[in-house]
């Protein structure tokens, strides 16, 4: 027996961040905790990995210093991330956080509603101790002659 069911789209609307939300959820609960540090975990944000930021963001001043940032992580690591300021991208949260639990910070994956990140930047790669990252960062982008 088939039956048929009406979805308006405001109620598709709704399923959709549903199953997001709820993909999000279990993948908090599986997340192992090491030390205090949350690792990423590339499943985790699958959700956001064909996010595209518009122009305006991207040559915002947070997209100016995503770039310089990405381009401290290029001579670093010796890796090629894009100079393109989205701090969306998949590799750039990754290499983020990789960075972040070298330098003995946690990491903290920005979601919505947290009360800590715009709701605009959930899956965002961040720590909550800002103060110290930018220190380090400042240290290591001068030793690299980044200014």
């Amino acid at each position: 027996m088939k039956k048929i069911v009406r979805l308006t789209e405001g109620d598709l609307i709704r399923l959709v961040k549903r199953v997001i939300n709820e993909e999000f959820n279990l993948d908090e609960q599986l997340r192992p905790l090491s030390r205090g540090i949350v690792p990423l975990v590339k499943t985790g944000l699958k959700a956001l990995e064909g996010q595209r930021l518009s122009p305006e963001a991207l040559n915002s001043p947070k997209g100016q210093w995503t770039k310089k940032v990405a381009g401290f992580f290029n001579k670093y690591y010796r890796i090629n991330l894009p100079l393109d300021g989205n701090w969306m991208n998949p590799d750039f949260r990754e290499t983020k956080a990789r960075y972040l639990k070298e330098k003995g910070l946690p990491v903290y994956v920005c979601k919505k509603g947290d009360g800590y990140c715009n709701d605009a930047y959930a899956g965002e790669v961040t720590t909550k101790e800002d103060k110290k990252y930018y220190e380090v960062l400042k240290q290591d982008m001068s030793k690299l002659g980044i200014r």
